[in-house]
């Protein structure tokens, strides 16, 4: 069921969108599905102390794995973020292949490929990712925090593995 919701200080929202009509670009494909809403509160539900002291404690497992599996990588710039909020901040060779020119979508020459390159590589083992909409050269991480230690060490793995396939392109 999808939903989500953002949460911020006034003085950051008016600082990011300086009047209401602004925020509307966080508006929802599946906003006003009232089935979600009732999901959601559900949800609310069962939150409980024990299981929110697990985010930051699976957030430093994550990390720990980033830094070992995919920041070595020649293609990684960076990995920003706490929790179970992560980027994974990319930089491609020169080489043409890393080009959206070179892969025939001469419109998207201004954005980045290596992000979805990636992307489309994780898809291929099994794991969905995003890349960040105003940066598409950042992977997002946002996993669920009840995803269990084992598939969070497993998804820094795949993210490693996808970024060697692609070093390799070149």
């Amino acid at each position: 069921m999808p939903l989500s919701a953002m949460l911020t200080r006034r003085a950051i929202f008016d600082r990011v969108y300086g009047q209401l009509a602004l925020a509307e670009a966080h508006a929802s494909t599946f906003s006003g599905n009232a089935l979600a809403c009732v999901a959601g509160l559900a949800a609310l539900d069962l939150l409980d102390d024990g299981l929110l002291a697990e985010v930051p404690r699976k957030g430093r497992l994550l990390r720990d794995a980033l830094e070992e599996w995919v920041a070595p990588s020649p293609l990684v710039a960076g990995i920003r973020g706490q929790g179970l909020l992560l980027g994974v901040e990319l930089k491609a060779p020169d080489h043409p292949c890393y080009s959206f020119d070179y892969l025939g979508v001469p419109e998207l020459s201004a954005q980045p490929a290596i992000g979805l390159l990636l992307v489309h590589r994780l898809y291929k083992a099994g794991f969905i990712s995003q890349i960040c909409g105003h940066a598409w050269q950042v992977l997002r991480m946002q996993p669920p925090y009840t995803t269990p230690d084992a598939d969070l060490v497993a998804s820094a793995r795949a993210i490693g593995e996808a970024l060697d396939y692609l070093w390799d392109l070149q």
